[in-house]
């Protein structure tokens, strides 16, 4: 399992994109400008990785903890843009494998998790 530690976050509504191209293991996504999600700066918003062989092929799990400050609104099927503290930037989710959010509301702040499955690894933005 591959755990990094995550410095930003955004979102972007699935029915906001106009333009979704792979290639290899980058993507390039235009629409409408991407939300960004209020973080609490911290060493324990992580992003796990792992991948593992099924009967059907590749089974790629990405899992995110994360504190944000307030709770949002968001009741979608969206694209999860996370900056990693290496700099670069990946995007979790695609049009047929949106990310859903769960959280947890405290009197402090809301816990973000994610458990997303898909046939391919999480992919590198290129712009």
């Amino acid at each position: 399992m591959d755990v990094k530690i995550v410095c930003f976050l955004a979102f972007l509504s699935i029915k906001d994109v106009t333009s979704f191209t792979t290639t290899d293991n980058t993507v390039t996504i235009t629409g409408a400008p991407w939300q960004a999600l209020p973080l609490v700066p911290s060493p324990l918003n992580l992003l796990s990785y792992s991948n593992k062989k099924t009967a059907n092929g590749a089974e790629h799990n990405n899992s995110l903890d994360a504190l944000l400050k307030t709770s949002p609104t968001i009741s979608e099927g969206v694209l999860l843009k996370v900056r990693l503290d290496t700099g670069e930037n990946i995007i979790i989710g695609d049009l047929d494998l949106p990310v859903r959010f769960n959280f947890a509301t405290s009197l402090n702040n809301c816990k973000i998790t994610v458990d997303h499955k898909s046939w391919r690894p999480y992919l590198y933005l290129t712009s």
